[in-house]
């Protein structure tokens, strides 16, 4: 007997079983949300060992299975709890800062913080490979995930001090926030495995990403919650690549790219796939992600138990008796039941109830939900025996009422009619049978609806209330206006005692979990109202953008055309006026306009039209309507296409440090070209105009085209570079306009620079000859002449010039007021010499022990190209022998070689 009392019914469960249910839903619990789980867990528990211990096993397990991001002191952004960077029970590495993090799960905090030990730390030549992708990997996360965390943490061979050992990177991240790539609302995760083998000098990377995205859905779970939650769509791949073992910097790139790669990819690819869903895949699917997520109203599950277990068929069949309804606060009310339900549980919708006196009169609709004030449904004993006594008599009808006529089976057909005496006939074998039951049920009811009407009669005259607009009011949710509306008169005026009543029947947890939801209902839509203004801005944006397509597509095009000529307009003030033969056009004043269009017509414009004539001038470029040739637009100037080509687009890079062994040339060219740029009021102080251009020459290599760009990177100026040669064309005329347009650009760029090297080309000295290519030479020159003269009055504008033939220059070219300042570039000193060759090996590993001193001895007669190709050769001897340093003698193979090479070059002097 004892055992039979200690065994456990059926229905109760085990400690161990509430404590693995418990565990299940904290462990299931969605992204985020397993706080707001766990406290209506708690409450559903009521049992505080079981709470304790479910929770101090899940919440570790799902804090690294979900990868939180904790704050942690003395480290800027989060940092991620994981299994990777775990080293004992509740301590967690941090390797960038080198602490250790002891976290409190269940808070979800980190409570203290201390140093790492020396052997929790991986070593120094692990650090740097580590620090390096650490870098690498926080650019990539900060361009692609704003809101993201990552962590890079050593999880093999971290003891290892130099190359020969094996290791393991894994790199994680996370971006749980919304985001422009991170289009869902959940998490987004990718964890990388990096095997570093350094045997084979090969990486084996593996990646598993993994997003997940969710919709509102409601739901039924289990027997005794409802749950208004997500639809969880996951979406899971993994990746498998390599690259080649190489430093830790470009490993880092090599690595920080193939991410990068991998996920651009599955990203796009994953919007892809979602887009062509079809409609129907999920109903509650309506708009793209990301979507707001509700969370589950744990509060709003209750459950209700009667004093004895009804079957179902009884239950609807006591629908209608008188029952007493117990409040939370212990009041009671007389009550029935108008509709019901069953879900594996009792499932109330509606239960009308009066006061114990009889004066007053409610419904409670959908109260196992909204009411949240009914404790207990108690049902007397004697009318469960009324009901069962009712309910037997009903099934000992007359075969006449509630008879079943027709075949068995699911093709019969039952038809129920109730007429106010309770009569039910039924044709379909057992559903005509059901039909019956029915007709019964409909009667009980409308019998009770009408007794209820006299009822409320008795309290005021309603005679436009009728049963079937009581019954369609009692299958609906009802505010408290709708119920006074559909009451009697004397309830309209104890509306504002029935709210009091029912705030003073409300507990505090009541009301709180009411807020709750009110709050919960706000947060929805306010989310639902900023999504709108987001797709309303999107939608305007949209709407700008095609406004300006159909504004270019109404545009007419415009003709091309060039002022010819200017021309003011000044009538004379005593002209006849001779009624309609006066001339309107010539009465005008101000300025008129002749333009010549590219269909070779010339125009006269009395009225130019929508732009300012005092800012046209002759040769202008304008924009014409090609009806009325009114001038409607500027248009900027016309240059050859090679002129255009001739300018440096990127900024050059020089600097005088660069240049050895020519200091003295620098100053003078500071001072003709520099200065004038940027201290021009230090030369109108002393009232000295500066000169106009320099002529850079000397023999090949000695650094004239180096000095130039050095000038124009120290005068952040435009810089034009013109090739002698390019200047000679086949067409007569051709050359000139080259050199014409190069100056107008130069005008318009101002401050600029214009290198002309080997100027040799068309420099040179005339003479007479009858070959037209020489004449077409000789023009060229000659509106370069013309040029150098004609800008001198804008001193933002200076000519370089460079050749290593100044002997055959025409001397027009040379003289004072054109090119005033010339440069000799002679080959470079010992000193010079010991100075280019440290600069052009700076970049070099170069061993301590060369002498520059006594390479500069050894390299009588050379200029700078030379001395760079000495470097050069030295570096490929190196290269060669697969050493890592460049020695003296490398230097010295080198000269030798580039000596054997100067003795075949030519002799450019006569």
């Amino acid at each position: 007997m004892a055992d039979e009392e200690d065994e456990l019914p059926e229905t109760e469960l085990s400690y161990d079983q509430k404590k693995e249910i418990a565990k299940w839903f904290l462990l299931n619990a969605p992204a985020g949300e397993i706080n707001y789980v766990a406290k209506d867990l708690k409450a559903v528990l009521r049992d505080e060992e079981v709470y304790n211990e479910a929770a101090m096993e899940a919440f570790p397990l799902y804090n690294k299975s979900h990868m939180i991001c904790l704050e942690m002191p003395n480290r800027a952004g989060d940092v991620i709890v994981s299994s990777y960077s775990e080293i004992t029970e509740n301590e967690y590495l941090d390797p960038r800062t080198a602490q250790v993090a002891i976290v409190d799960h269940v808070q979800q905090i980190c409570t203290k913080v201390r140093p790492a030990d020396d052997e929790e730390l991986a070593s120094s030549y692990i650090e740097e490979f580590r620090c390096a992708l650490d870098a690498e990997i926080q650019r990539y996360v900060s361009e692609s995930y704003p809101k993201g965390v990552f962590a890079v943490n050593c999880v093999k061979g971290k003891d290892a001090d130099g190359p020969g050992t094996d290791f393991e990177f894994v790199v994680i991240i996370t971006a749980r926030k919304l985001s422009p790539q991170n289009f869902c609302n959940g998490s987004w995760r990718s964890v990388w495995n990096i095997d570093f083998q350094d045997e084979s000098q090969v990486l084996d990377i593996k990646g598993k990403l993994q997003v997940t995205f969710t919709t509102h859905l409601s739901l039924s779970v289990g027997a005794h919650y409802f749950e208004e939650g997500n639809v969880e769509l996951d979406a899971k791949k993994e990746f498998q690549d390599s690259t080649i073992f190489q430093s830790a910097d470009d490993c880092a790139i090599a690595i920080a790219n193939i991410i990068r790669h991998h996920e651009t990819e599955y990203l796009a690819a994953l919007e892809v796939a979602y887009s062509k869903l079809p409609d129907n895949t999920f109903k509650d699917l309506r708009r793209k992600l990301p979507v707001t997520r509700t969370l589950f109203p744990w509060q709003n599950t209750l459950q209700f138990s009667l004093t004895r277990e009804l079957p179902l068929s009884l239950l609807k069949t006591a629908q209608g008796h008188p029952m007493l309804v117990e409040l939370k606060n212990g009041e009671t009310y007389n009550g029935h039941l108008v509709n019901c339900d069953t879900w594996m549980n009792i499932h109330l919708r509606e239960v009308i109830c009066t006061s114990k006196d009889g004066d007053r009169f409610w419904r409670m609709p959908e109260c196992y939900i909204r009411g949240n004030t009914i404790k207990y449904l108690r049902v007397p004993d004697e009318v469960i025996d009324k009901v069962q006594e009712e309910k037997t008599r009903t099934d000992r009808k007359p075969p006449g009422v509630g008879r079943g006529r027709g075949r068995e089976g699911p093709k019969g057909m039952g038809r129920g009619m109730d007429d106010g005496a309770a009569r039910g006939r039924g044709r379909g074998g057992s559903i005509g049978k059901m039909g019956g039951n029915k007709g019964t049920e409909k009667t009980i009811k409308r019998r009770h609806i009408q007794e209820g009407m006299k009822d409320s009669s008795s309290l005021g005259s309603r005679s436009s209330q009728t049963p079937k607009t009581l019954l369609s009011s009692s299958r609906r949710s009802l505010s408290l206006s709708d119920l006074a509306t559909d009451m009697a008169t004397p309830m309209v005026e104890d509306t504002s005692s029935f709210e009091e009543d029912q705030l003073a029947s409300m507990s505090t947890e009541d009301i709180v979990r009411a807020t709750r939801l009110l709050e919960n209902e706000i947060r929805i839509l306010k989310e639902d109202a900023q999504r709108t203004n987001l797709e309303c801005d999107s939608y305007k944006e949209k709407i700008k953008e095609n406004q300006e397509k159909i504004k270019l597509n109404k545009q007419l095009p415009y003709l091309v055309g060039n002022i010819v000529e200017i021309l003011e307009m000044n009538p004379e003030d005593d002209a006849e006026e001779d009624g309609a033969n006066i001339d309107l056009d010539s009465q005008r004043k101000g300025k008129c306009v002749v333009l010549k269009t590219s269909t070779r017509q010339t125009i006269f414009l009395p009225v130019v039209g929508l732009v300012d004539p005092d800012s046209l001038k002759p040769g202008d470029l304008v924009g014409v309507n090609k009806d009325s040739y009114l001038i409607l637009d500027t248009l900027p100037s016309e240059y050859d296409s090679r002129v255009k080509a001739m300018e440096v687009d990127e900024k050059p890079t020089e600097d005088y440090n660069d240049i050895g062994g020519l200091e003295k040339q620098i100053q003078e060219l500071v001072e003709a070209i520099v200065l004038p740029m940027t201290h021009k009021e230090r030369f109108e102080k002393l009232g000295v105009r500066p000169p106009k251009g320099v002529l850079l020459y000397g023999p090949p290599g000695t650094g004239k085209t180096l000095m130039a760009r050095a000038c124009a990177a120290q005068t952040n100026a435009t810089f034009l570079k013109l090739a002698g040669p390019q200047l000679v064309q086949m067409f007569i005329g051709d050359g000139a306009k080259l050199v014409r347009d190069a100056f107008q650009l130069a005008k318009d760029k101002a401050p600029c620079i214009i290198f002309i090297d080997e100027i040799d080309a068309i420099g040179t000295k005339r003479f007479d000859s009858e070959v037209s290519g020489d004449r077409e030479v000789q023009r060229t020159m000659l509106e370069l002449l013309n040029q150098l003269d004609g800008f001198s009055s804008d001193e933002r504008i200076k000519v370089i010039a460079a050749t290593n033939r100044a002997d055959i220059l025409d001397p027009a070219l040379m003289r004072s007021g054109r090119l005033d300042r010339k440069i000799e570039f002679p080959h470079p000193t010992e000193e010079a010499r010991a100075r280019i060759l440290q600069i052009h090996s700076r970049k070099m590993n170069v061993h301590p022990d060369v002498n520059f001193e006594e390479l500069a001895r050894s390299t009588d007669d050379f200029n700078g190209a030379q001395l760079k190709a000495v470097c050069v050769e030295a570096g490929m001897l190196a290269l060669r022998r697969d050493a890592t340093e460049v020695n003296h003698e490398d230097f010295n193979e080198g000269i030798i070689q580039v000596q054997a090479k100067k003795k075949a070059s030519l002799n450019y002097y006569a």
